[in-house]
């Protein structure tokens, strides 16, 4: 069993990577930013206490500690990057303070243990990948703040792309845009109903859920992309509004 006790402003990249002895870390409130990789695959590590110092959380900064169970992050956290937390598939339930406004992608992709998921309130965005393959989680709620679910446009890739339990997504007033494989093979999606001032869905963004059994479609929509729904076999029911002057792109 290793415990240790960090000091210092910083850090670095890398700085505790592969370090898969440790066990649990405390890091002091004198430390304002946790760099790139600093404990990336540290496999052995169960307990992080991150003090309110800490403003900013770097790229694969925690990826692949697998045996994180649960996190309390930071009140002044304002930002967490890209694969942050990837693969952290002990982590059992987080919470996301206020305070974050950005959420790089892939930062929570294969915590396949998550069950238990709140969203900061000044999220505007969630990125492509952010929450993939995040097979525990059953519901989410988006908070009213939020007016864009990424998905890529080059790659088969999405925000929430194959939580395989996902049986709710609550959508805010304020989404406009919901982008490619966003919601592509959350086999579990039983209804899902898009409001109004919703402009956008994109390629596949509904694709696979071969649980969906009921679609509401805004009048604010205008068009229904290629295989935005392909393969959800249970579908019965999707009403169709008048606003729609194109089913599959040109």
């Amino acid at each position: 069993k290793t415990v240790i006790s960090l000091s210092g402003g910083g850090y670095s990249s890398g700085a505790f990577s592969n370090c898969m002895g440790i066990t649990s870390v405390t890091i002091p409130n004198t430390i304002a930013i946790i760099g790139n990789s600093a404990f990336r695959n540290c496999t052995g590590l169960k307990s992080v206490t991150i003090p309110n110092s800490v403003t900013k959380i770097e790229n694969f900064a925690f990826e692949g500690c697998s045996g994180i169970a649960s996190i309390t992050l930071s009140s002044n956290l304002s930002s967490i990057g890209k694969d942050a937390f990837r693969e952290c598939s002990g982590l059992k339930s987080l919470i996301i303070p206020d305070s974050v406004t950005s959420i790089g992608e892939g930062a929570f992709l294969g915590c396949s243990g998550l069950k238990s998921l709140t969203l900061s309130k000044n999220l505007t965005k969630i990125e492509q990948r952010t929450f993939e393959e995040c097979t525990g989680l059953t519901s989410v709620i988006l908070p009213n703040s939020v007016t864009t679910i990424e998905g890529s446009w080059s790659n088969i890739y999405g925000a929430f792309q194959d939580c395989k339990k996902l049986k709710s997504i609550e959508l805010p007033n304020s989404l406009k845009s919901i982008d490619n494989h966003a919601f592509d093979g959350c086999r579990s999606l039983l209804s899902i109903t898009l409001n109004d001032g919703i402009t956008t869905l994109g390629v596949a963004s509904f694709s696979n859920c071969i649980s969906l059994e009921s679609v509401t479609l805004p009048a604010s929509l205008d068009t229904i992309p290629n295989s935005c729904f392909y393969g959800d076999t249970a579908l019965k029911n999707i009403n169709i509004p008048s606003s729609i002057n194109l089913i599959g792109l040109d």
